[in-house]
């Protein structure tokens, strides 16, 4: 019997053993990950599932992250602040905003992603520009349509996406987009000083 005892012990040793998985990248301090995801969302989520397994890669919330005062100097209109959901349990998750004049969109999307060049090679038919560092964080910069721009890091394990649109009655993209590409970076260098 204690045989038989020992025996089952070992298989179930081994089998929890072999359940174990390793996951890549860096640990988060316990510290960082309570000081990004205390504010509640400023709106009631209209869908259901607003986090979930496809978006919860990082503890970074682009709809509380910034002060109005933040959005003001950026050149968005606090008080447009809605969340970016048009369906239940979406891939992405985050907020977009409004330019006073409504002509130029900002918005902050995030969803699980092993890294930026695997983003890279899923999306190999948009027009990257050279890869940049800010912050000390890699950032991929690419054109969107005809009137926008994004710029993209990783938190944790999700990308970030930071994109600008001159869009709306009136709007005019500048040449080469160049204004909206330079917007968008500076949407991403104020995300990456928070982003854990």
């Amino acid at each position: 019997m204690a045989l038989r005892a020992r025996f089952g012990l070992i298989v179930v040793t081994l089998l929890l053993s072999a359940c174990a998985v390793s996951v890549e990248g860096q640990p988060v301090p316990e510290s960082r990950v309570a000081i990004t995801s205390a504010r509640p969302l400023p709106f009631v989520p209209k869908y259901k599932e607003r986090t979930n397994e496809r978006n919860n890669g990082t503890t970074f919330e682009p709809c509380t992250a910034y002060s109005d005062e933040e959005m003001r100097a950026l050149g968005a209109d606090p008080a447009t602040l809605e969340d970016v959901m048009i369906s239940d349990s979406p891939n992405y998750r985050g907020c977009q905003w409004q330019s006073p004049d409504r002509t130029g969109y900002f918005s902050q999307e995030l969803g699980n992603e092993v890294s930026l060049e695997t983003y890279k090679a899923k999306q190999s038919h948009r027009p990257w520009q050279r890869d940049r560092t800010i912050k000390g964080r890699n950032v991929i910069v690419t054109t969107e349509r005809d009137s926008g721009c994004f710029a993209s890091f990783m938190s944790q394990g999700a990308i970030i996406h930071s994109v600008y649109y001159a869009d709306g009655k009136g709007a005019q993209p500048s040449p080469g987009l160049v204004t909206e590409c330079n917007k968008a970076i500076e949407w991403a260098t104020l995300a990456i000083s928070k982003a854990p």
